[in-house]
């Protein structure tokens, strides 16, 4: 689906017809915002046809998943760009591929990516974001995309509270699935924010045609979040791993107690056992000659010997 934004003489125009898009595009007036939802081959070859845009990045268009990076074909710059969402506590990136031209912002992404339709709807009731030039209007839309970040920062801050106090109480193995998933969560958004930081240093620092020196300013604020989002999912990671080796040391430690107790019952018991199997051997005893004295004289040693192992274990402090 295609959308358009066209400013000229103060006015805004949302939309255009295909001979006037031509016309715009040869005789560079005006400023024009074209945005593409799912691209058709028809609208494909808009950008083959009418822009002259460089085979690779029509490629990279056609085949999306592609990593964050920058082209300087010299009439635009070709951008590849990364949103994100988190459906059901999964880490999922929206791609958004971008052609920024001298009086055009082109975007493409093949799916509705909500950074996107919100800045719709800001430049239809602030037209002076277009108003003051296509690098500033794509300063708006990858701002934007840097912000949805935070939600899922938050998110997983949140969640990992929860696995701390619950190491802290009384850990299950749902804890160590719960652990993966965000691990998993925090190398999805580091492959992603790697690359893209790369990005948007080179809109920071390199002097290109079409960015005014005035704008350029801004994207370094876009680039200060990207570090700061960065270092938190670094923070995050390593805290991650902090609470995976401290769950190991409580099951650990969880054993050894269930060891040491299965050890000491089965301590207890081997002398009992002795003294039973000895008086239960198909010999004749003298104390059962005793009749009910022998019984109670046995029992006596049973107790005799329990009493005393327990307070030698207590001396020892292995109880």
């Amino acid at each position: 689906m295609l959308k358009t934004f066209f400013y000229s003489e103060d006015k805004l125009r949302t939309e255009i017809s295909k001979e006037e898009l031509v016309d715009i595009i040869k005789q560079k007036k005006g400023l024009l915002w074209l945005d593409i939802n799912d691209p058709t081959e028809q609208e494909i070859d808009i950008l083959v046809d009418e822009f002259d845009f460089h085979p690779l990045a029509i490629e990279d268009c056609i085949f999306p998943q592609n990593h964050p990076k920058i082209n300087d074909f010299g009439s635009n710059i070709f951008m590849v760009f990364h949103a994100i969402t988190c459906p059901n506590g999964n880490i999922c990136t929206s791609e958004l591929d971008l052609f920024l031209g001298e009086n055009y912002l082109i975007t493409l992404h093949p799916e509705t990516i909500k950074p996107i339709t919100a800045i719709f709807e800001i430049v239809k009731s602030n037209p002076n974001v277009i108003a003051k030039g296509v690098d500033f209007l794509l300063y708006n839309i990858l701002d934007s995309i840097m912000d949805t970040y935070f939600p899922v920062l938050e998110n997983m801050d949140e969640k990992i509270d929860k696995i701390d106090d619950e190491l802290a109480n009384a850990p299950t193995s749902l804890i160590m699935h719960q652990i993966f998933a965000l691990k998993k969560n925090t190398l999805s958004m580091r492959k992603i924010l790697g690359p893209q930081q790369g990005v948007l240093n080179i809109l920071t620092r390199r002097d290109f045609p079409f960015i005014k020196p005035d704008i350029a300013i801004y994207f370094r604020d876009i680039y200060d979040h990207a570090v700061r989002i960065y270092s938190i999912i670094e923070t995050y990671r390593d805290m991650l791993t902090s609470s995976m080796e401290v769950y190991h040391s409580i099951i650990s430690n969880r054993l050894n107690e269930v060891m040491k107790t299965l050890t000491i019952i089965a301590t207890f018991m081997m002398p009992l056992t002795l003294i039973t199997s000895f008086y239960g051997m198909n010999v004749k005893a003298p104390e059962f000659e005793w009749g009910i004295i022998g019984y109670i004289f046995v029992w006596c040693i049973i107790i005799f010997t329990t009493i005393l192992m327990y307070f030698f274990f207590r001396k020892k402090k292995w109880l």
